[in-house]
């Protein structure tokens, strides 16, 4: 998977039912900004620049070998049966101040905890929130449905290192399941730090298209 095929597949895994194009994303040369309504705020690096302009993931064409912005336009360029093919699409308003000052304010490296990619993978996409929190050496995922009829509890062990280490315990914080399942399959490893109950949670990735990732997910204040 190139890296703009990579980066198109995560911004459309953050489709929702009233983001239907999915992310919107901010490409400047070898830096990518992705939001997706109030929930989850990603910036993303890569090992050298490709291509610049904000656009929908779900405008854009996963195989351009050439994006560029040109003055209200995006420009997704590719070859295909032996002829060059090209697309425009508007150029839509920055998002890189925002999501660079809820990084600021937000992110927080300080007590970010390794947790095994297959947390993502005992996720039900299908129950609306996930529960997160560190006890001792594990963190649990807890994912109800409202009426009660359903729940998924799971805990996975942390690690650091050759040893084992003691994590200092977290209040369980509520975000909604979407935005930690759209990194399944692309998550190389995973950290994330578990602030507080009314605090975002912040996440830290290598991804399997030679990208890094640094975000925050939103906590929701209510329990659904």
């Amino acid at each position: 998977m190139s890296e703009f095929e990579g980066l198109v597949t995560l911004g459309r895994a953050m489709r929702t039912t009233s983001a239907r194009m999915g992310a919107l994303i901010q490409l400047e040369s070898d830096i990518a900004y992705l939001v997706n309504e109030t929930h989850l705020a990603l910036k993303l690096k890569f090992k050298e620049a490709f291509g610049t302009g904000t656009f929908y993931a779900g405008e854009a064409v996963s195989s351009a070998s050439r994006v560029q912005r040109r003055d209200e336009k995006v420009l997704f360029e590719w070859k295909e049966r032996g002829g060059l093919k090209r697309v425009l699409v508007p150029n839509k308003d920055s998002i890189k101040d925002n999501v660079e000052a809820v990084l600021a304010e937000h992110f927080k490296k300080d007590g970010m905890v390794k947790v095994p990619t297959d947390l993502l993978d005992g996720l039900s996409k299908d129950l609306l929130v996930t529960r997160l929190r560190v006890e001792g050496n594990q963190i649990h995922t807890v994912q109800r449905r409202s009426d009660g009829s359903v729940e998924l509890n799971n805990s996975y062990d942390l690690a650091r290192g050759w040893s084992e280490a003691e994590y200092p315990n977290t209040e369980q914080v509520t975000v909604f399941t979407a935005d930690l399942y759209v990194l399944k399959g692309l998550a190389v490893d995973l950290y994330l730090n578990i602030a507080g109950a009314e605090k975002p949670v912040s996440v830290a990735s290598r991804l399997n298209f030679n990208a890094s990732l640094l975000g925050v997910i939103s906590h929701m204040v209510y329990e659904v």
